[in-house]
């Protein structure tokens, strides 16, 4: 096998290696290792343009002892490869309309479709790029071992979520130090830097692994919104997050209120039904019923709720700010409750302005609720108390919104 063919340049610097804790061989020799584990896996998978997956697009950081483990049929990275370039492969389709093995296995001399094929490939570098680091000399190179499950479920998400993403680069660091699975991704959401425990299995880590590329499939722009679209089916309910709510919170609170099992996405589920309730009194459509009609594809249908809600947001906004780097959420959280409210009484007293500006802060040293409204209600002031809950202070939600309420 020419090394031109089944392999490139996996640079492998000493400060890299030093970061991960990686034993570093030279790039000759890691070049040597991935070509050992290339042909490895074109024998036991009968595909040369499979195989050029591993060359082409993944660079692999790994100690010497692990590289060793990775061409063996006794451990499990060639059959976790099979599934790693089997995903890749068919999300390349999807990206390029290039079917490789289509055209490998078609009738005629193999390695002359293969030189067909190469070029589609290589052309498709500047579309995808993976790096796997693996902290340590040695690794579990078994078929259940952590890393390469993360290695293949992360190209299952691209598949599954991803079919028309323009360019991604992906890292995967495997360490020790981890205890769960983190992920950050850059604004434009083409690079995604994951880091996973190496050796104790973290909870819900495929979840973990595949949220970012369903987030960026649902086109919602931050994680307490996509998880409000996952936790009750509705994109025009995250909209009301995204487009209508603004969140001036701290950074742990922000980090809480996306999770499940805490009480934030309940609010939201009760909160956003009332912004919707309230929109359609004031000439807003029907945004539930027109998500869900079964008439014209879902996407049509959505495209059309989201262009009149992007008009409607021209006209209403909530600003909810909460004192502090962290916050309770928790059911029966005071702010929880109060941020529920709002959307409660603009439902029962929706005011007369035509435009509708509200602000919430709440804060440690307020005792009461306190509320200013213009004459039109156009806009609302509301300061309550974070932790020590007062009495009737929905009453005071109701009374002022009734206030400026427009005629029924």
């Amino acid at each position: 096998m020419q090394r031109s063919g089944f392999a490139r340049s996996v640079t492998m610097t000493a400060a890299l290696a030093v970061a991960a804790g990686v034993s570093a061989p030279s790039p000759s020799l890691a070049d040597d290792k991935l070509d050992d584990f290339v042909a490895a896996y074109r024998d036991y998978a009968s595909d040369g343009s499979a195989a050029w997956v591993l060359s082409k697009y993944v660079t692999f950081k790994l100690g010497n002892k692990c590289w060793a483990k990775l061409a063996k049929k006794d451990q499990g990275a060639l059959h976790a490869a099979s599934y790693f370039t089997r995903d890749i492969v068919a999300w390349a389709k999807d990206v390029t309309g290039d079917d490789w093995s289509s055209i490998e296995s078609q009738s005629g001399d193999r390695e002359a479709n293969l030189k067909l094929v190469e070029p589609m490939m290589d052309a498709f570098k500047a579309r995808f790029a993976m790096t796997v680091v693996v902290e340590g000399d040695d690794c579990d190179a078994r078929s259940n071992s952590l890393w390469l499950r993360y290695w293949t479920q992360i190209a299952t998400g691209l598949k599954n979520y991803l079919p028309k993403a323009q360019k991604v680069s992906v890292t995967l660091n495997v360490t020790a130090k981890a205890k769960d699975v983190t992920v950050e991704v850059s604004k434009d959401g083409t690079s995604f830097v994951f880091t996973a425990p190496r050796d104790i299995e973290a909870a819900a880590w495929s979840d973990k692994l595949d949220k970012p590329f369903r987030r960026i499939k649902a086109g919602l722009p931050d994680e307490f919104s996509f998880m409000a679209y996952e936790y009750g089916g509705r994109y025009w309910s995250a909209w009301v997050l995204s487009k209508f709510t603004t969140f001036k919170v701290g950074k742990k609170c922000l980090a809480r209120m996306p999770d499940r099992d805490k009480s934030a996405l309940h609010t939201a589920s009760f909160y956003t039904r009332d912004i919707g309730e309230y929109a359609k009194l004031v000439g807003a459509e029907d945004w539930d019923r027109i998500e869900q009609q079964s008439a014209n594809e879902p996407e049509f249908n959505r495209e059309l709720v989201a262009k009149d809600m992007d008009e409607f947001a021209k006209r209403f906004h909530i600003t909810v700010s909460v004192e502090g780097d962290d916050c309770d959420v928790s059911h029966g959280a005071l702010w929880l409750k109060l941020w529920s409210q709002i959307a409660t009484s603009l439902k029962s007293y929706p005011p007369k302005a035509k435009k509708v500006s509200i602000t919430l802060d709440v804060k440690a040293k307020a005792k009461d609720v306190t509320i200013t409204a213009s004459k039109d209600g156009s806009t609302f002031t509301i300061v309550g108390p974070r932790d020590i809950e007062p009495t009737g202070w929905s009453d005071k939600f109701d009374a002022a919104f009734k206030r400026v309420a427009r005629k029924p």
